[in-house]
Parts: structure tokens; C-alpha cells; sequence
């Protein structure tokens, strides 16, 4: 049964990666760019599709976690505000969410956390560079994965990733909890208590669809939505 994904709009200054689209395509889904969301469509954006990707991007304005700007770059409020509308409906619909990179951020700041809006300047313990563009298609560092996560159902204790991030997770928003750390226990996955999926990475997977644990994350999410689809229709 092929799903319908939708991706967050992308429409901010880093433009629009064909990353996502090609890694879900070749899982044999359907995927449709979303435009602007707005109080007006998201009831029907919820209705169409099975599955959502908050996909990656510029900074989000620290306004967003109450924090005035010393570090953000790049920020698009209006990306920022259809974002939050999105990401509200889907966390009470509970539909199946996959926040990637600045899709988790936004995600820890709609549950009340905050972020280091620069690791090197915040973070004195940040020991890794984890913002490394130029390696965005290859392992740059490892992650440790926690039990008892969607995460550890299908990846081993120790995983490689990417990294192209100078922001992450600093306080942990409520009713998320940390699925993956960081050799300098910089928070790289979290999850949502009480959902049946909402999995947040900061990392890119669809980027490294090559290699078998981040392939399996994708499917993982795919073959929820396509559950979930079936249990509509059923």
C-alpha cells in the first residue's frame, strides 16, 4: 500500500533539498511539498496525507523558546509559523511525525525547551564539530543509541551520523525524552511519550540512505504510516 508523505515547507534561504523526496521515493511512497500552512488548510493538509517529515533548514527564532537572538542566522518567521501550526496538529492527531535537524529543534521548542543557539559559543563541553556541511552525505561521528526507543528496535547500541547543525537540544521539552546522545553528550534524538510516532533526529538520514540503519529509520517511519493507514481504513 503505497502512503502519501508531506514535507514541511522548505521555502526559506537554503532552498529545497531533493534529499527527502529521493529516499522516500525509493521506499515507494508518494511525496507532496507542502506550501505555507495556515489555520485555514491544516485540517485538510491532516485529511490528505498519512505521514509527515518536518524537514531541516535555517535557524528558528529564539523567540520561539523565549529567548532573545545572539546566535540564530537566517530566520524566516513565516516558515516558522507554519511550522508550529503543523507541528501542534499533528502532535494532537498524533499522526505519524518525523522532525528532522531543524525539524527537531522546532519540535523541543513547541514542547516548552529551549536551545543552544550556537554549540561552539554556549556549550564549553561540546568537544565534536558538529557542523560539518561538506560531509553531509557521510559518517562524521557516533551517536549512542538508548533502550527502550523506537531507535534501539532497530539500530544497534552504537550508530555513525552526519552532522550539519551549529544549534541542538539544550533543555528538553516536556514529554519528549532523549532516544540518542552524543560522544559529548549533545542530545541527537528525541522522542515523544504517549504518541505512536513522533521521532525527532538531528541528524540527516535521508542523506545517508546508503547505509542500513539509517535506510531502516526511514522504512520504520514509512511502515508506521502505512499502518496507520490501514487501521483508518480498516
Amino acid at each position: 500500500m503505497s502512503v502519501k508523505i508531506a514535507l514541511s515547507t522548505q521555502l526559506d534561504s537554503l532552498g529545497v533539498s531533493p534529499n527527502y523526496r529521493r529516499a522516500l521515493e525509493s521506499l515507494g511512497c508518494e511525496v507532496v511539498d507542502l506550501p505555507l500552512v495556515t489555520m485555514d488548510n491544516i485540517d485538510e493538509i491532516l485529511d490528505n496525507y498519512d505521514g509527515f517529515i518536518l524537514t531541516g533548514g535555517a535557524d528558528i527564532n529564539p523567540s520561539l523558546y523565549g529567548e532573545k537572538n545572539l546566535y540564530a542566522t537566517k530566520i524566516n518567521d513565516d516558515r516558522d509559523n507554519s511550522d508550529v501550526i503543523l507541528t501542534k496538529a499533528l502532535i494532537k492527531s498524533d499522526k505519524p511525525l518525523l522532525a528532522i535537524c531543524r525539524g527537531m529543534q522546532l519540535l523541543n521548542a513547541i514542547c516548552g525547551g529551549t536551545l543552544y543557539q550556537d554549540l561552539t559559543k554556549q556549550n564549553p563541553e561540546c568537544k565534536i564539530n558538529h557542523l560539518q556541511s561538506d560531509r553531509s552525505y557521510e559518517y562524521v561521528h557516533k551517536v549512542n543509541i538508548l533502550p527502550d526507543t523506537l531507535l534501539a528496535d532497530i539500530c544497534p547500541p552504537v550508530i555513525n551520523v552526519n552532522t550539519i547543525h551549529h544549534q541542538a537540544v539544550r533543555k528538553l521539552g516536556e514529554g519528549l525524552f532523549v532516544a540518542a546522545i552524543s560522544g559529548d553528550n549533545i542530545i541527537e534524538a528525541v522522542e515523544m511519550k504517549d504518541k505512536k510516532f513522533v521521532l525527532g533526529l538531528q541528524w540527516h538520514p535521508e542523506r545517508l540512505t546508503t547505509y542500513s540503519e539509517h535506510n531502516a529509520i526511514l522504512s520504520m517511519f514509512v511502515d508506521e504510516c502505512e499502518r496507520q493507514k490501514k487501521a483508518v481504513n480498516a
